[in-house]
């Protein structure tokens, strides 16, 4: 065979070779920017819900002192992780997926009662079912808050560090929720509107 002939061979073959490692590595670059943006995504999520539990806690003290709630926390927007995470998700280990699944599944759940409540807040009557609804945000506002912290810390997702871990979010849980209502009979009104705009 011709030397030409061989080398022209080997040169489509090493092209070829070469394509298709440049495919691989765009796959990849592609994939981590998709992980991380995920990850961005969680961290805006995150502050987020630490603004919802403020608005939920003034809401509820609010409704402790018998006053009219005028605002229903804002829904939750998870485009990333809706559009994307079908083409990451094994990517991932295990235990982040279903960290992360868990963890936007609850979102759903909040938008859900913030859907709910949106109903309730024009008609103010039935005051024990608006304060159900706010109390019910604010305690998947705060299990899904320590979710998502964790997996911003904790990018693996491993699970053997949660065990023990629900006992405690239930027990700070419910102490919040009593501090709520003693701190609203404590400071009154005025105390709590000037607490909640000056933070």
């Amino acid at each position: 065979m011709d030397v030409n002939i061989i080398s022209a061979l080997i040169g489509v073959g090493l092209g070829w070779l070469l394509s298709q490692l440049t495919d691989l590595i765009k796959v990849k670059r592609r994939k981590v920017k998709i992980i991380d943006s995920v990850y961005v995504e969680i961290s805006d999520i995150n502050a987020w819900l630490v603004r919802m539990m403020r608005q939920t806690k003034y809401a509820l003290q609010l409704i402790v002192l018998n006053q009219r709630v005028t605002s229903v926390p804002g829904r939750i927007h998870t485009f990333i992780f809706d559009e994307h995470f079908h083409e990451i998700c094994m990517d991932l280990s295990r235990d982040a997926r279903i960290g992360l699944t868990d963890s936007y599944d609850s979102i759903k759940t909040i938008n859900e009662l913030i859907a709910q409540l949106s109903e309730l807040i024009d008609d103010q009557s039935d005051s024990k079912r608006l304060c159900q609804k706010f109390e019910a945000i604010h305690s998947v506002a705060h299990d899904v808050e320590f979710k998502t912290r964790y997996l911003l810390n904790n990018r693996n997702g491993s699970m053997k560090d949660l065990v023990g871990v629900a006992i405690e979010l239930d027990k700070n849980l419910n102490e919040e929720l009593e501090f709520i209502v003693k701190e609203a009979k404590e400071i009154g009104v005025d105390g709590i509107k000037s607490k909640f705009y000056a933070e």
